[in-house]
């Protein structure tokens, strides 16, 4: 099950309607900072999983070994056992941010 609509406006708006990594405002795609797995888990669509990514970084998060390791370091992926209520999260424009599971974020 994808991401619903107004899921997908409210994390963009939290997140500014930029990509956490370079900033730019178009071509925005819903990143999973944990992956949803095989068959789509629906847990994972909690908004602290949820963040911006523009379509060109988060392929090269999926696509590239050494990105996907500076995005484990900024919490833009996650590992199975992390919990994203507890690792924050760094926007590049704006800093360290903790996502909440009511679509907000807040200051580390």
């Amino acid at each position: 099950m994808a991401v619903t609509a107004k899921a997908r406006q409210l994390v963009f708006d939290r997140d500014g309607r930029m990509c956490a990594n370079c900033g730019v405002d178009d071509m925005l795609t819903i990143q999973h900072r944990m992956n949803r797995g095989m068959g789509g888990s629906k847990t994972r669509d909690g908004y602290e999983n949820l963040m911006t990514l523009c379509y060109w970084c988060n392929g090269r998060l999926e696509s590239n070994a050494e990105f996907a390791a500076i995005g484990i370091d900024k919490g833009w992926k996650l590992r199975s056992w992390d919990d994203p209520l507890k690792v924050p999260v760094f926007f590049a424009f704006d800093g360290w941010y903790y996502l909440t599971a009511d679509g907000r974020r807040g200051k580390r």
